[in-house]
């Protein structure tokens, strides 16, 4: 597999983030700009992007660390968002640096799980720089079914009252396990084994997130990019009827997709069925 360039960059506020570089040219015709989940880092795209490197020598992949994530160099602001502003204005930094190494580049933005929230509400926001196409891999778009309307408003109300209070993701699931792989370990058994592995996050930042959930098939009738939605039948986090929903917001166009893989759970990247994934992603990007 190929290995990353890590590198850093500066964004609007002159802190510094780091990010993952996979490339196989200096002058790529198409550059992907990835953005994690939550919980996550730059290097969940090591298998997507090491596909890529094999079946298009011309793409590349940049995958920046995300604010108030587990990479951040701002250990205090770990698991933690003053504004989700801050996540657009750093995609649109990241961006424009980018745009500025690769001129002639064409620019897809990629989103995975809460990744996907940050992607599809800068699009919506229709502020420059914008991608010329856009990618969600299980995008969480409805708190239905596993969280109710009043929770969501107490969430909103603590998250008011209490900012920086702190919980366990696990409290907002019940406590359940979550399978996100095929005979895969629950997320957070998984995830408990990374370096960068967050285990309370601010009432801020997941009310933040909620509110971005839920405004999910709002923002989807801004995208006015050419789109791919790829999701799985046993996704806990966005049911198979609810990603459909978001897709029917989308404007209509001939050159939005919707890849459904009726056996995949949340984690795409590390699913079972990732390579078919990946070249249906490939086949997208090449039309």
């Amino acid at each position: 597999m190929s290995q990353p360039e890590k590198l850093s960059y500066t964004s609007f506020d002159n802190d510094k983030f780091d990010y993952l570089k996979w490339s196989n040219s200096s002058s790529p015709d198409t550059v992907i700009i990835a953005v994690h989940g939550i919980n996550g880092a730059a290097q969940d795209y090591h298998n997507f992007a090491s596909h890529l490197m094999q079946n298009r020598e011309l793409t590349a992949l940049y995958a920046p660390e995300t604010r108030g994530q587990g990479n951040d160099h701002n250990v205090k602001r770990r698991g933690d968002i003053y504004r989700k502003e801050e996540w657009f204005k750093d995609l649109s930094t990241f961006t424009k640096k980018i745009q500025s190494d690769h001129p002639n580049a064409e620019i897809i933005w990629c989103g995975e799980s809460m990744g996907s929230l940050i992607v599809s509400h800068a699009v919506a926001e229709n502020k420059p720089p914008q991608p010329d196409r856009v990618i969600l891999l299980a995008p969480v778009v409805s708190l239905r079914p596993h969280l109710s309307v009043w929770k969501h408003k107490l969430a909103n109300t603590l998250s008011y009252l209490l900012p920086r209070f702190r919980v366990s993701l696990n409290q907002f699931s019940g406590e359940q396990a979550v399978k996100v792989t095929q005979g895969g370990d629950s997320h957070d058994d998984q995830a408990v084994t990374n370096s960068y592995f967050i285990e309370k996050f601010t009432l801020r930042l997941l009310g933040t997130l909620g509110n971005m959930i839920s405004e999910m098939n709002s923002a989807a009738q801004k995208i006015d990019r050419p789109i791919m939605l790829i999701n799985g039948g046993h996704d806990y986090f966005t049911p198979s009827e609810n990603a459909a929903e978001f897709y029917t917001h989308l404007p209509s166009s001939g050159k939005n997709k919707h890849a459904y893989f009726p056996d995949s759970y949340h984690l795409l990247m590390y699913d079972a069925h990732r390579e078919e994934i990946f070249s249906e992603i490939c086949s997208w990007i090449g039309k």
